[in-house]
């Protein structure tokens, strides 16, 4: 079996470089390859010098910021594992619990995601095992990252020390079977950046194939998402943020939009 991760990276080789080292000390044991794709715009220079300290890994060099979802599809298109790993660049393995979210698939033929249990430094769970949201979830979310509830965290599923199948699953980094992208298809393009993950786990479960959250695997992702950190005009990823929330909602149905959104009548291929 060989893993095929994929890392999107965006003005920032250090994150990068991290997250490589992680996957490079934690996967010894697996047939892998990395496949780093750029949206960074990097001159001949420094796209060398980054090539020529991982000549292991595969990187393709974007003319341009193609958004997420896009580069992620050039990973995939690349990748020759029958297993795809999306890692973000700061996000990155701590150990080898990666191998028992392989071998829990293995053993769950129509599971066609799983999400590992999400850790920031200071060991606090990340929202990764989320529902599909809806305008009334939103704003619950939205009250209670206003009013500061919890400094840590806004948790949607408080009981998360255990495998449970999930609606959908963070794309900081989720374990994907290829069998199952093949027949779903890509992720969709429409979305620049955001959504497309919950986009995507809906598509799988329409499809038959199950989304789960596995306890037993753990990532440490140190992000601090910008479209959240602050309510402002000028917020630009903001704006990308609620664009692409807006695009999720037209696409499956604004029935039941203060409750969960209706699923489609057909199954989408993105």
């Amino acid at each position: 079996m060989k893993i095929s991760f994929i890392i999107v990276e965006y003005k920032d080789t250090g994150v990068l470089q991290q997250a490589i080292d992680s996957i490079l000390q934690h996967s010894a044991s697996l047939l892998y390859e990395i496949i780093v794709a750029s949206n960074s715009c990097y001159d001949a220079e420094t796209q060398n010098a980054i090539s020529a300290k991982y000549p292991s890994a595969v990187f393709i060099y974007n003319q341009g910021n193609y958004g997420f979802g896009k580069a992620v599809n050039q990973g995939i298109n690349r990748s020759s594992g029958s297993h795809v790993v999306l890692i973000n660049p700061d996000a990155k393995l701590i150990d080898q619990s990666i191998c028992n979210a392989i071998e829990f698939m293995e053993q769950s033929p129509k599971v066609g995601i799983v999400g590992p249990a999400i850790i920031d430094r200071d060991l606090n769970l990340q929202d990764s095992c989320r529902d599909f949201i809806s305008l009334k979830s939103l704003a619950i979310r939205f009250f209670k990252r206003a009013i500061g509830i919890a400094k840590g965290p806004v948790l949607e599923k408080k009981e998360l020390q255990r495998p449970q199948e999930a609606d959908w699953v963070s794309g900081a980094c989720m374990l994907v079977k290829k069998e199952a992208i093949d027949q779903v298809g890509l992720l969709d393009e429409r979305y620049f950046m955001y959504a497309e993950d919950m986009d995507w786990c809906r598509r799988f479960k329409v499809a038959g194939w199950g989304v789960v959250f596995y306890s037993g695997w753990r990532v440490e992702h140190n992000a601090t998402r910008g479209s959240t950190s602050g309510v402002s005009l000028t917020n630009k990823l903001m704006w990308i943020h609620l664009s692409s929330i807006i695009k999720y909602f037209i696409k499956w149905s604004w029935i039941g939009i203060w409750g969960r959104p209706r699923a489609a009548k057909q199954k989408d291929q993105g």
